[in-house]
């Protein structure tokens, strides 16, 4: 049962999107007027929260820790700064790491 709800609700998900890069006469047809920013909100967190994989965080944490601060500063970076600025620092700091580990 929970398999079918999420790709009914992946389904939607993508319905949403499509609609939404649609061309701007489909666009603004008003199909998506009525519907609350909140319930089209919480279509999206729905569908992404499955995705989400705490194993892989212990298992970083498990093997080496500093491997976790690059992922920490993406995550908190793009949550915070914004896509582009999250990746960009999350790689500055890897390259930093890699040099430091280098140059040891």
């Amino acid at each position: 049962m929970f398999i079918w709800a999420h790709r009914k609700v992946a389904g939607l998900v993508f319905e949403v999107s499509s609609a939404q890069s649609a061309p701007p006469p489909i666009r603004n047809a008003g199909l998506f007027y009525y519907i609350p920013q909140a319930a089209l909100g919480s279509i999206i967190i729905t569908a992404v929260v499955p995705m989400v994989d705490y194993e892989a965080v212990i298992d970083m944490w498990r093997v080496n820790k500093l491997d976790l601060l690059p992922f920490a500063v993406s995550f908190f970076g793009s949550l915070f700064l914004g896509i582009e600025y999250g990746v960009l620092s999350a790689v500055g700091l890897n390259i930093l790491y890699l040099l430091f580990l280098t140059a040891r």
